[in-house]
Parts: C-alpha cells; structure tokens; sequence
C-alpha cells in the first residue's frame, strides 16, 4: 500500500479539482470556503485572547482582588461566546458544502461510470475494479467529509500554531533553569519542550498506526464484497430456489464473512495499540508543561499562578497543533483508504476509456438495413476470434452466426 507521497496527493488534486475550478458550483463552493477560513481565523483570535486572560484571571484570585476577577470573567464570558458562535457556524457551512461536494462528485463519477457503457467494460477490458457502486454511493461521502474536515484541522492547527508560539516564545523568558547552583535561560525553552514532544509523539504515532491504512483499505473492500454476494442472491433467488442453491449460497456468504471478521479483529488489535500510545500521550501532555516550569515556580518564585496558568494553556495549544497527526491519525488511515479507493476506480474508468480509443471503435447509424464492417472479435487474453468480418442483412432476412469451441477450430 503506498503511503502518503507525491503520487498519492497528486491523485488526490485530481479527484477534488474539478469541483473547484470547472463546476457549476465553484464560485459558491470557494466563497463558503473562504468564510469557513475567516470563521477559523476568528476562533483562533477568541482563543489567543482567552488565554492572555487567564494570566489575569489567576493573579487576580491569588491576590483576593474581587473586582478585578469579576471583570475578567465577564470578559471571558464575551469571549466564549463569540467563539462558540463561530464555532457552531464553522460547523454548519462545513456540512454545507460537504453536502454539495458530494452531490456534484456523485453525478460526476456516474455519468462517467455510465458513458459510453464503461460500467460493463471494466469488466471485460479494465481490471474488474471491485463493487463501483460502494465507491459512488459511500466512498465518495466519506472522501468529501473527511477531506474538507482534515484540511480544515490541518489549517487550524497552523494559525494556531503560528500565533500561540509567539506567545509561548515570550513566557519562556520567564523560565530559568537552576542547574548546579546556578540558573540559566534558554531561548524559546518551552517551545522547544513543545516541539520535542511533539516531534517524539508523531514518530511513534506513525510507526504504530500505519498498518492500519492498508487494513482500513481492505475492511472497506471486504464488506462491500460481502454485502454484493447477499444481493447477487436476490437478484437471481428464483435460479437459486429452483436448483437448491441455498447450502452453496451460504458456504459463500460465510467464507466473505469470515474475511471481513478476521481483517476487523486485525484492525482492533492494531488500533488498541494505537490507542494506547495516544492516550498515553495525551494524558502526560496535560502535566508535561507544569513540569517544565515546576523548577523555575519553585526555585526562582518570579512565575504567579497566572502565569503558570497562562503558560500551561499556551503550551497545550501549541503541543495540540504541532501533534496534529497523532491526534488525527486514526482518521488519516481512514481517509487514505478512502481516497486509494477512489483514484484506483478513477484509473480503471480511464484505462477503459484510453483502450476503447485506441483498440476499437463501434459507430451506429439508423439505416434499413444491419451492416457490419471490419469488425475483430477478441478474447480478454488478447487472442483473436475473428477479424475483419463483414456482412450485410436486409430487412426481412435472417442471418445466423455460429462458432466452434477454441480448442475444437480447425486450422
């Protein structure tokens, strides 16, 4: 399974750039974007504000000043709602345009699917690319969630990360380091401490995680194999009744079953692993920005509980947005899968198209008569049955074609 590399994100602006610079619906779709964006701007600025608040709201309760700390709560009153509204309408115009997305990828990969009857070719010319139908009506919803909520992240976490570091940067000159008697300052200590963390997390994260894109891949091709074997039934159950099929259909059913449950036991295993390692590093970066600003609190008593306070916050937004991955992971495995889906039912409706152009052509004209001209019959090995036939049937003729096994012909 390719992994995520140039091929891989040029396949994906493949897929997602025509909505974007050729439909119908650009202009509408780039604008809801951009307020999306300005919508994200505006929750990083509520909470980069929150935050220079906290130093004042701690400080002020350490030093019993009441008014002082009923004014900071009122503003982070205002502040709270002002991001919990751009919050909640970041959500509904993500959704908005999720939904359009996926209309117009929809209509577009059918009437791709469906031209010039590439449906049934990719059977007998492509690769048999397997359940085309799952790919349109799930693959398709997957990939335009998850791609705008996974850019959308991606984006948050660097404005997040490029305004709180500023911030963080600023507080680390707070922090001296005893060290034998005597103290020292590091540059940019606590964003260092950041992005070390940060940095060993993500490393971890992707060597636990990443068989988990293949076998999410493989989960996705299982089930749709299964759930197809259940419907080819009932398309052809009065075959099956008539000849006592049932004891052969369920043989089938159970052997895709059986794939499907021993690949979801393999994707437990691995993301319990996972799981442990994210929780593991979630749960110690809550403590790990106190206990690089313990010593300095202790020894050189200049940080108030505002400041650690304001410390503390500042380091969990930037460790959050440097640790996009490893909060993100699971459903990057996902979304992989997703998108190989995809680009892989992409390529085969291409292939179709590129050998129905180069290797035949079948041109249909209304006249009273059938005729038929140079035309070659091939196997799907490539042998050729018969070549250049040609023959003519007037209206009211009959015409009968017949042919002997390959291996009965004779020379």
């Amino acid at each position: 399974m390719r992994q995520f590399n140039r091929e891989f994100f040029r396949d994906l602006w493949q897929i997602s750039k025509p909505y974007w610079t050729s439909s119908e619906d650009r202009w509408l779709a780039r604008g809801v974007l951009a307020l999306i964006i300005g919508l994200n701007l505006l929750m990083v600025f509520f909470s980069y504000r929150i935050t220079q608040l906290y130093a004042l709201l701690w400080n002020a309760l350490q030093h019993y000043q009441a008014s002082a700390a009923w004014l900071q709560i009122f503003i982070f009153c205002g502040l709270a709602t002002g991001y919990i509204i751009a919050a909640v309408s970041q959500s509904f115009f993500t959704e908005m345009l999720v939904i359009r997305w996926r209309r117009w990828l929809t209509h577009f990969y059918l009437d791709s699917w469906l031209a010039r009857r590439t449906y049934y070719h990719m059977q007998v010319l492509g690769d048999g690319t397997d359940n085309p139908d799952q790919r349109i009506s799930e693959d398709l919803a997957s990939f335009t969630s998850q791609t705008l909520n996974i850019a959308i992240g991606l984006f948050s976490s660097v404005v997040t990360l490029g305004t709180f570091i500023f911030m963080l940067w600023e507080l680390s000159a707070m922090i001296w380091i005893p060290f034998r008697g005597q103290t020292f300052s590091i540059p940019g200590y606590l964003v260092w401490a950041a992005l070390i963390y940060s940095v060993f997390g993500t490393i971890i994260t992707a060597l636990i995680g990443r068989p988990l894109i293949r076998l999410n891949f493989m989960q996705e091709r299982y089930q749709a194999d299964f759930r197809f074997s259940m419907m080819r039934l009932r398309e052809n159950s009065e075959s099956v009744a008539l000849y006592g099929g049932e004891e052969r259909e369920g043989k089938h059913f159970r052997q895709r079953f059986a794939e499907v449950y021993a690949n979801f036991w393999r994707i437990i295993w691995r993301s319990m692993r996972l799981n442990w390692w994210t929780s593991a590093y979630g749960q110690i970066a809550l403590i790990f920005p106190l206990l690089v600003c313990l010593p300095a609190y202790f020894v050189n008593k200049e940080i108030g509980v505002g400041g650690l306070q304001q410390i503390m916050s500042a380091f969990a937004q930037v460790q959050g947005a440097l640790s996009f991955i490893v909060s993100s992971y699971t459903t990057l495995a996902n979304w992989h899968a997703v998108v190989d889906r995809l680009r892989f039912f992409r390529q085969s409706m291409e292939e179709v198209h590129e050998i129905q152009d180069k290797h035949y052509h079948i041109e249909r004209r209304d006249t009273p008569r059938l005729e038929v001209a140079n035309l070659n019959v091939r196997l799907p090995d490539g042998r050729e049955l018969v070549h250049g036939l040609q023959f003519h049937v007037a209206a009211g003729e009959h015409l009968l074609i017949m042919g002997l096994p390959v291996a009965a012909r004779v020379p």
